[in-house]
């Protein structure tokens, strides 16, 4: 079942473009926060054959470790990031104006992600 639902993922992945690190930001412990993710803001992703593929196989696991989402990250409505073009405008402030709060404000954010 493992390597159905690890298929089912990635197709679904590949076809519907939904952004990688939301997609597994949505469905982390999906029993308490699938609703969240099939009516918030990249619900128009999960619709269609694929993504039922992938939700009928993801039914069959127990989600462990719930009480992660208890931490404010899983209170936002989106991952956090390290896109190349935030990482370069972050670089921008520093090398142009010697300014770091985008760095520290990033750094903050990337602490409050829940460990694993």
């Amino acid at each position: 079942e493992n390597n159905k639902l690890f298929s089912a993922t990635f197709t679904f992945l590949e076809a519907s473009k939904c952004p990688f690190e939301d997609f597994f930001f949505d469905w982390f412990s999906y029993k308490e926060r699938g609703h969240k993710a099939l009516t918030g803001e990249r619900a128009e992703y999960y619709k269609g054959d694929l993504f039922n593929q992938f939700y009928n196989l993801l039914k069959g696991f127990k989600c462990v470790d719930t009480d992660r989402i208890q931490s404010p990250y899983f209170a936002r409505t989106s991952a956090e990031s390290l896109y190349i073009e935030e990482i370069e405008s972050i670089w921008q402030s520093i090398s142009s104006d010697d300014n770091w709060n985008p760095l520290y404000e990033k750094l903050d954010r990337i602490k409050n992600i829940v460990p694993y």
